[in-house]
């Protein structure tokens, strides 16, 4: 399909990667079935790796990023979450930090943004010093991949938004206590439902005049 249309990337539920983030395992294989498992060479005891990128069943324009670890996590988004949420640091490209000298967003259990905001970040940080971390590159590379963002020149990083209205990534990792694995997971869910439907936004906005 087309760039709303999913992509490459599977849609799942999620419960499915509810499942495969506290099971520690891979949610595409588990998309996949047992037969393209077996295809792959892949058994239920092998690693996931570092990232997956699928698209929520119910809402397509949201891109779902499972991240075998925390420190995963981290390394693709700290900065990028860092750059979009930080109060204090906002539109800043921070260096590399070691987990010690990182705060705030950065050690957010998990994380969400619009595609479009995700790539003001990577244009920015191209241009910066250093450019992108290798895990940046990654996560940009699974994600034009899965059709969440799509091939453009005219950008420093050479990627827009596929979806520029409501595409969205919501990102999650694995390896955390049980509790905060779902708490984040749905935590965010409620964010991806706020970025594509017009009606739940407009309530918690007036919630919040109110």
């Amino acid at each position: 399909g087309g760039p709303k249309g999913g992509g490459s990337a599977p849609r799942v539920t999620l419960d499915a990667l509810a499942q495969s983030l506290l099971e520690g395992s891979s949610l595409l294989a588990r998309s996949a079935g047992s037969a393209a498992k077996k295809a792959r060479g892949q058994d239920k005891g092998d690693a996931p790796p570092a990232l997956e990128v699928a698209r929520w069943d119910v809402h397509p324009s949201v891109a779902l990023v499972r991240f075998s670890s925390m420190a995963a996590q981290r390394d693709a988004l700290a900065r990028a979450s860092t750059f979009l949420e930080d109060a204090a640091r906002a539109r800043t490209v921070v260096e590399r930090l070691a987990v010690g000298r990182m705060g705030g967003a950065a050690l957010y259990s998990g994380h969400n943004m619009r595609s479009s905001e995700l790539c003001a970040f990577l244009d920015a940080a191209v241009a910066h010093p250093g450019g992108l971390a290798p895990a940046e590159v990654e996560l940009k590379e699974a994600l034009l991949a899965a059709g969440v963002l799509t091939p453009c020149p005219h950008s420093a990083c050479g990627a827009r938004a596929a979806d520029e209205r409501s595409g969205a990534v919501l990102a999650v990792a694995s390896g955390a206590e049980r509790g905060e694995v779902r708490g984040a997971l749905l935590h965010e869910a409620m964010h991806g439902v706020w970025y594509v439907c017009e009606s739940f936004r407009a309530e918690v906005e007036s919630y919040y005049r109110e």
